[in-house]
């Protein structure tokens, strides 16, 4: 009897240490994950200032050569400046390219959304590259209609997306370019760009809005060489609107590159009937009840949970876009379920913000060691966690 409540004892001994070991490695890799999210950001910083500083330096240089401030040059040196500085310009883009889209791939890229005149929009665009088609000896075409209406968009994203499409038409086209918009329905606006260039295979048109990939080189590297992420880019912005982005083409018949944004009308009725859910986790009920007055004033709609495990489980059933989680807490801590929500994969895309009254550098630590995505000190000021929750949910 006395050896087999040894051998139980041994067993449940193991049982926790296996648990406790778990938890130490699901921490670990929280904090793994986020030293290599902190790494990237660090050397992207690096790479846009220790790279473009020098360039600029070069392209400086470069233009003063070519303006015949340091000397005159023969025709023979001017071309070679020419081809510097046109390398310069590529390397300059391919920078910039890469940082947009590391930007928007790790989530990190701020959208300023508000009501957008999409007409005004793309005529504004058409005018900064119309000097380029003339130069090119191409018509740059809009055809819009008067009563265009609104779009709930950010207005620089979606005018990069209009520029990339454009430019990109530019560079095929045999003689002309048209940039159209239209109303598909009452909720979305489609915005297409059309060329008449040789147009795309069936084969690219699979990997178009892939990465890296280039149409329309000629084998060996000649032609133009862009950086192969411009489309990509529209993508992930076109994406982040909730719209749709696709290409119809067939070789020898030019190229249609169209997406979709949602009109400011339907964002307006969308709001109005699906609030996003942001679930309070606190056991100071003043607090929660506040709270929820603050977020209902917002168009948010609240769940409430007084205690760890409630919110837990609240979470699980209610799969919320945003929790908001106190760290002291009864029967199950904020920390314990900030780490089983972000280890499930079902629910670890919810953002968390932490709401403690414990501001110590190490309790910052400890909440994004496992997972938390922001943390806000008690007292706050009601607006600066407005902000941050709109950063989230935006």
């Amino acid at each position: 009897m006395n050896l087999q409540l040894v051998v139980v004892a041994i067993a449940l001994g193991l049982i926790v240490l296996l648990s406790l070991l778990l938890r130490r490695k699901d921490t670990l890799v929280v904090a793994e994950r986020k030293e290599l999210d902190r790494l990237k950001d660090e050397f992207l910083s690096t790479v846009s200032h220790e790279l473009r500083t020098p360039l600029t330096i070069v392209k400086e240089a470069l233009d003063n050569l070519r303006d015949g401030i340091a000397g005159n040059l023969n025709e023979e040196q001017k071309k070679v400046v020419n081809i510097g500085r046109e390398n310069v310009d590529r390397l300059t883009l391919l920078i910039s390219d890469l940082l947009d889209l590391s930007r928007l791939e790790s989530g990190k890229a701020t959208f300023n959304k508000a009501a957008v005149d999409l007409q005004q929009l793309i005529r504004s665009a058409s005018d900064n590259l119309g000097p380029l088609a003339e130069r090119k000896r191409l018509s740059l075409i809009t055809d819009l209609p008067e009563d265009l209406p609104q779009v709930f968009a950010d207005a620089d994203m979606i005018n990069q997306v209009i520029t990339n499409l454009v430019s990109n038409a530019l560079r095929f086209a045999r003689s002309r370019i048209t940039i159209y918009a239209g109303v598909e329905d009452e909720k979305l606006i489609k915005i297409s760009v059309i060329d008449d260039g040789k147009g795309v295979s069936k084969k690219q048109l699979q990997m178009l809005f892939d990465k890296f990939v280039q149409t329309s080189r000629p084998q060996g590297g000649a032609g133009y060489q862009g950086t192969g992420l411009g489309l990509s880019i529209c993508k992930r912005i076109v994406d982040a609107h909730n719209g749709q982005i696709w290409v119809e083409s067939e070789e020898g018949k030019g190229a249609q590159f169209h997406f979709t944004l949602n009109t400011l009308k339907s964002f307006k009725s969308i709001g109005a009937s699906m609030k996003k859910k942001i679930l309070v986790v606190d056991d100071e009920r003043v607090l929660v009840e506040l709270l929820k007055m603050r977020l209902g004033e917002a168009n948010y709609e609240v769940l409430i949970a007084h205690d760890g495990q409630e919110g837990l489980e609240t979470a699980k059933r209610e799969k919320p876009d945003l929790i908001l989680l106190d760290i002291m807490m009864p029967k199950m801590d904020g920390y314990q379920v900030c780490r089983l929500l972000k280890f499930d994969a079902a629910y670890k895309q919810i953002p968390i913000i932490m709401l403690t009254a414990r501001g110590r550098e190490q309790d910052q630590k400890a909440a994004h060691e496992v997972g938390a995505d922001d943390f806000i000190v008690k007292p706050f000021d009601p607006k600066d966690l407005l902000t941050k929750i709109a950063t989230f949910l935006d």
